[in-house]
């Protein structure tokens, strides 16, 4: 006999799958998000706003709240799987939002008898999807440095049926070369390199996505097993830990103290920057464009269009608003250079983050451009080249 919850929890799937449904997601994505209880691999959990992380005030849901079924399968809501201290949004694993869970899945273009290698396995959700699409008679690898989160995952993923899934306790850095090569790699944490383990280790019609870190988001980049690729969607994760951790790109990244002066924005850069219908709460596709530019043209960077010294001031475009607002002894200096950097896109085309070209270098090669003529950003193991889009 199927009990309440088990029917609750049923309504709750078939319902995210429907608003999922129009709304970009393939079919075949769909029939197998229809098919994995997501309810089962995430038994316990904090409700976590989407942007802010986890406070300390989250709600802790178990499996049988009939109330934590809305949260679970929102389709825009990640929620926390564990709780710690420290500055990455109280969390270091999450479930992500289907939505976003959905998007990557069809990036990664999956066929039945593929091979997968995953980085980050957090509750063993997005594990479940992946053996879905690739089938009996592909496999999927995951590694999580966490052994507990291993643990756990391996366990529900056991017991549901998932036996092509192999989970691995190890530092996602290093890859898994004893099942390589794989037609596909995948990152389910906030990287801060396209690892030259996952290179090495596709097959040569293979390629990685990649969520990776670029300011105070992680846009997820397709790189193919010549360490060429593009930005395939914007995306934000909870960071990688383990070897990729040891390094921070934008220093300031997370800071953010509230303005306290304000002025419109010129006309241009308000016109550039024009939020559409329903992306009031997220942002414009113009401000994350140009937050993608401003990232890759200055280490100072934040959140979405914002610049940090990290001494108390700070400066950012509120296209929502439509004002540049500051505050500290810097802020208006900071909010000088931001005009700066987005008259400098306008001029370039305002092009969208999709527009760059991405090569990955290893670190004791040359790159072979100059530094004025594109982006460079030193990673772990990888100069990044960005061609600026026109």
């Amino acid at each position: 006999m199927v009990d309440d919850y088990e029917l609750a929890a049923t309504a709750a799937r078939d319902a995210m799958v429907d608003r999922l449904r129009g709304t970009g997601p393939s079919e075949r994505t769909l029939a197998a998000m229809a098919r994995v209880p997501r309810h089962e691999l995430v038994p316990m959990f904090w409700a976590m706003p989407t942007l802010l992380g986890l406070t300390d005030d989250a709600v802790e849901f178990h499996r049988g709240d009939v109330e934590g079924l809305e949260h679970l399968h929102d389709v825009d809501r990640a929620v926390a799987i564990n709780k710690v201290s420290g500055a990455t949004g109280g969390t270091t694993s999450t479930a992500s939002a289907p939505r976003l869970l959905a998007a990557q899945a069809d990036l990664l273009a999956l066929e039945p008898g593929m091979s997968v290698l995953e980085i980050g396995t957090g509750p063993g959700y997005f594990a479940a999807l992946l053996s879905e699409l690739v089938g009996e008679a592909g496999r999927v690898v995951s590694l999580d440095i966490d052994s507990d989160v291993v643990r756990g995952a391996a366990e529900r993923l056991r017991t549901l049926g998932y036996g092509n899934v192999t989970t691995i306790a190890r530092d996602g850095h290093e890859g898994a070369v004893e099942h390589a090569p794989f037609d596909r790699i995948v990152g389910s944490v906030g990287c801060n390199d396209v690892a030259a383990a996952w290179i090495a280790q596709l097959a040569p019609d293979g390629f990685a996505l990649v969520p990776l870190s670029h300011g105070a988001v992680h846009p997820m980049v397709r790189v193919d097993a010549r360490g060429e690729g593009a930005i395939a969607t914007r995306s934000g994760y909870v960071r990688i830990q383990g070897r990729q951790d040891d390094v921070t790109l934008w220093p300031h990244a997370r800071a953010f103290v509230a303005p306290t002066e304000k002025e419109p924005l010129p006309g241009d850069v308000a016109g550039a920057l024009a939020i559409e219908a329903g992306r009031d709460q997220i942002g414009g596709i113009g401000e994350w464009n140009l937050g993608y530019w401003v990232a890759a043209a200055d280490q100072r960077a934040g959140f979405l269009v914002n610049l940090n010294d990290g001494d108390g001031s700070t400066a950012r475009i509120d296209a929502g608003s439509g004002m540049l607002t500051w505050v500290g002894p810097e802020g208006a200096a900071l909010a000088s250079d931001l005009l700066d950097h987005a008259r400098a896109w306008i001029a370039a085309g305002a092009p969208s983050a999709e527009d760059h070209r991405h090569r990955f270098v290893p670190l004791d090669e040359p790159f072979g451009i100059d530094r004025n003529e594109a982006w460079v950003i030193d990673r772990i193991d990888h100069h990044q080249v960005i061609t600026r889009g026109q």
